[in-house]
């Protein structure tokens, strides 16, 4: 469940919502988002990506690059990242 409180930079709470995941139940791409959809979908996102983005070290993920990734004229580095391959000694 969880709560989910935005705030203005002071500490005052502007808006709240108990469970925001359950907000996006039947959600379809057409569907508006409200300022608390947004708050909370760019928090996940963010916690995934500083999750994500850096190799842990531990040997549990192993990265290798990829073909590039090419979008319109232009073309990005591609990198697999592969989970679950723990070293054993």
């Amino acid at each position: 469940m969880g709560l989910q409180i935005n705030e203005k930079l002071d500490g005052t709470a502007v808006a709240q919502r108990y469970a925001p995941k359950d907000f996006f139940v039947g959600y379809q791409m057409s569907t508006a988002w409200d300022a608390l959809h947004r708050a909370h979908f760019d928090g996940e996102a963010l916690r995934t990506y500083l999750y994500h983005a850096l190799p842990s070290g531990d040997g549990r993920r192993t990265f290798e690059e990829v073909e590039p990734w090419r979008e319109a004229e232009t073309a990005q580095a591609g990198l697999k990242e592969i989970f679950g391959t723990m070293k054993k000694e």
